[in-house]
């Protein structure tokens, strides 16, 4: 399975689609996805989860994912990886803590889509 690398700390991404192209992948960073409109299905951890306009869907770095969609979708895509937390002062600050901790919830709560 492929991971997806960001190598910047924070990106938006807006999408429309009718068809996902990619096969379940990774990612090494954190993603919020709000669905704006549209539905279908998300697979998460081989899991499935249905979609529709104004759900949102918190992945934590390397769950598998991908989507079926039925309805053509507006996908807006928040990444951010734990450089977007830290201090360029290399001193660390105090969103590392944070991070840490937040990290740890997000990838153990139970994944089940939420309204906006």
């Amino acid at each position: 399975m492929r991971v997806i690398q960001s190598k910047k700390p924070f990106e938006v991404q807006v999408l429309k689609l009718s068809e996902w192209q990619e096969r379940p992948l990774q990612n090494n960073f954190f993603e919020v996805v709000y669905i704006a409109n549209g539905s279908g299905s998300q697979c998460i951890d081989y899991n499935e989860y249905a979609y529709e306009g104004g759900n949102v869907f918190l992945l934590p770095p390397l769950r598998c994912h991908s989507f079926n969609i039925d309805v053509a979708t507006e996908f807006i895509f928040l990444k951010f990886t734990k450089s977007f937390f830290t201090s360029g002062s290399g001193q660390g600050s105090d969103h590392e803590n944070w991070f840490r901790e937040a990290s740890y919830v997000l990838a153990n709560y139970k994944q089940q889509p939420g309204l906006a």
